[in-house]
């Protein structure tokens, strides 16, 4: 990012598609850091854990969901920011690598600010990256409705329904 003097950087994975735009990632170039959702799980080391918060649905109900950052869809906008969550990323070196300092900096560290842009998942109009699949395993999503969620979930729009 530096040496070519970028402004801005999209991290894409290998087994990424794109469908769309990606317009939370162009259209602000002045929040440091944009992270996407991974599964909804509670992922932990010694230097962080990943939080879970609770949404208020519009039909009144509260939700449980987990701030998990996956680290495969990224954009950063600020080169100092991305060499911060690279630093945390080896100086707490994990089996999560860069994921770790994805988490770190948006929990912990918080010394640039972090935008989960598909977050909360399930008021999001959009979806990227491991939630766009669902919880772990598969089937977790038909035709556009949570299912395996649990009684409380299944059947409720996922954000994946609006594509």
């Amino acid at each position: 990012m530096l040496f070519h003097n970028y402004e801005k950087v999209i991290i894409l994975d290998s087994d990424t598609i794109v469908c769309s735009r990606l317009d939370e990632f162009l259209d602000d170039n002045d929040t440091p850091i944009f992270a996407t959702l991974n599964y909804p799980n509670q992922d932990a080391t010694e230097y962080w854990v990943t939080p879970e918060i609770q949404i208020q649905l519009p039909d009144g109900s509260i939700v449980k969901d987990q701030l998990n950052i996956n680290a495969d869809v990224a954009c950063f906008n600020n080169a100092d920011a991305l060499k911060a969550v690279i630093d945390l990323s080896i100086a707490h070196y994990t089996n999560f690598s860069i994921q770790g300092g994805m988490n770190e900096m948006a929990f912990i560290n918080k010394l640039y600010n972090v935008k989960i842009v598909d977050s909360p998942y399930p008021l999001s109009k959009v979806v990227y990256n491991a939630r766009s699949k669902g919880v772990f395993g598969t089937d977790m999503i038909r035709k556009g409705v949570l299912a395996k969620y649990g009684p409380q979930y299944d059947g409720q729009p996922s954000p994946f329904k609006y594509w």
